[in-house]
């Protein structure tokens, strides 16, 4: 179980703990601790590349705000799960290069990117409010096709099946129903929701074959954030964050099979120290040696 353990640590870029249980400090065991779950946030929906950033942002804050520890590094604990932690990565703000107005194209290499380190990935598609409002089913299922993947979306998931995907699950998310509706027009969101639950669910069979899993969640506009908010307000059932946050906590999960055949080094942030001349990275270490965290 140490070797096992030891070679998920070393495969995920993260520290081991050493401890000393003699008086002369000589170490008589080593104790490894289970590293946090990568989880990358990939949004395949949105018109432009801010709204699907949005999205990105608004379900790590659902996430976030449910556990009762978090770290700088994105890294949160949960009362319910305190075996597991999970590291909380969004396309758009961890591997996209250095600019302050990434690009669909940016995105699109970020996620390549992001899918080399994680242990899994949500891939996320918004069900938008103009096709759960839709009046007819026939125009609600005209609309799937192009409401709920936006090109970009599909280029990305595209690339990420050519170069080699983690566990991956697909993460429907919805907007509220206004609960000034009508009760004919609430009853018609729902039954839309219904419908595009069933397309989101064929589609991950479609693109990651039988057994594929699907999840849903509730998320508020960005009209209703609060005041002075620096992030989206997220609202979502108990039992939707409690079946998110269990799926990813103990669900089984795996990295690309390749990144796990060779040392793979890919850094996030740099500095380089003139008077030492050292370059110092900071990042995730995937893979087998010759490249070891603690060399």
């Amino acid at each position: 179980n140490l070797a096992r353990n030891k070679l998920r640590m070393q495969s995920r870029g993260l520290n081991a703990l050493g401890c000393s249980s003699s008086a002369s400090g000589s170490n008589k065991h080593v104790r490894l601790e289970v590293p946090p779950k990568i989880v990358g946030i990939v949004s395949l929906s949105g018109e432009s590349v801010s709204e699907s950033s949005e999205l990105e942002e608004q379900v790590r804050t659902l996430l976030s705000k449910e556990s009762n520890a978090s770290s700088g590094d994105h890294t949160y604990q949960y009362d319910s799960h305190k075996k597991s932690k999970l590291t909380i990565l969004t396309n758009a703000t961890s591997f996209a290069p250095t600019t302050n107005n990434p690009t669909g194209d940016t995105l699109l290499t970020a996620a390549l990117d992001l899918a080399r380190i994680c242990d899994v990935l949500l891939l996320v598609i918004e069900g938008s409010t103009t096709l759960l409002s839709s009046q007819s089913s026939l125009d609600a299922e005209k609309m799937m096709d192009t409401a709920l993947l936006s090109p970009r979306g599909e280029a990305i998931l595209q690339a990420l099946k050519n170069q080699g995907l983690p566990t991956s699950y697909s993460l429907l998310a919805c907007r509220p129903i206004d609960r000034e509706a009508t009760k004919n027009a609430k009853n018609r969101v729902l039954k839309r929701r219904m419908e595009v639950k069933k397309y989101v669910q064929r589609f991950a069979t479609t693109e990651f074959g039988d057994g594929a899993k699907s999840l849903v969640v509730d998320l508020v506009d960005a009209d209703t954030m609060e005041e002075n908010a620096t992030t989206p307000v997220v609202v979502t059932s108990n039992s939707q964050t409690a079946t998110l946050i269990r799926t990813l906590c103990q669900g089984s999960s795996s990295p690309p099979k390749w990144t796990l055949l060779r040392s793979n080094l890919l850094s996030q942030t740099h500095v380089y120290h003139p008077s030492t001349q050292t370059l110092e990275l900071t990042g995730y270490l995937r893979g087998h040696p010759p490249l070891d965290i603690h060399q």
